[in-house]
């Protein structure tokens, strides 16, 4: 029996990295595509957890739901691609996650459903679009997800900076989740150079 396919949108942070390891859980083949700042996109083929890992290793995204010129710029090149992506490797599912934060999720459902997408038509999955983010961290201890390897900070350094919206929403959810949160910050736990 051939392995199930799915093409996941990657942001690199909680989200879409905790669905990552959902699907490969649940036996699909995860092509893993991740939109960068210069419009492009790299797609990578992932199906075990030692896959998954070292992709998180290699950090191939930044987490481009940050950049709010990013996706205004992108929103319909960014369904699109997917939909091109998903007829040339004949994949019919498309899973979405992890651009709540910047409204770039309501966009893309909004194209989806208004009638512009024509020939071809994936299924769309908005996995872990409604779920607080303390339950996806959850979730993501149930599948061995190595959490400090996602990328939730607005800034481009090395390390998370701590002191973004994006990394105190991270430091709170992790603290509402009851999980320690082992990320490096540049701000307050040492070994941080950012």
């Amino acid at each position: 029996m051939e392995q199930k396919r799915i093409i996941l949108a990657y942001s690199g942070g909680i989200r879409s990295t905790v669905a990552m390891y959902h699907y490969i859980n649940r036996g699909y083949i995860v092509t893993v595509v991740a939109f960068l700042e210069d419009g492009t996109f790299e797609s990578n083929d992932v199906s075990t957890i030692d896959d998954a890992s070292l992709l998180l290793s290699e950090g191939i995204a930044v987490d481009v739901a940050s950049s709010d010129k990013f996706i205004q710029k992108i929103t319909d090149s960014f369904v699109f691609d997917l939909i091109e992506l998903s007829e040339e490797m004949d994949v019919l599912e498309v899973a979405i996650c992890g651009f709540t934060d910047t409204g770039m999720l309501q966009k893309v459902k909004k194209l989806v459903n208004s009638g512009r997408i024509v020939g071809w038509q994936p299924f769309f999955y908005f996995i872990y679009d409604s779920i607080d983010k303390s339950m996806v961290l959850r979730e993501g201890l149930k599948f061995n997800v190595p959490l400090h390897l996602t990328r939730s900070c607005e800034k481009t350094t090395k390390h998370h900076c701590g002191i973004c919206d994006k990394c105190v929403a991270r430091k709170n959810s992790f603290m509402d989740a009851g999980i320690p949160d082992v990320t490096v910050y540049c701000d307050n736990n040492g070994g941080g150079v950012c």
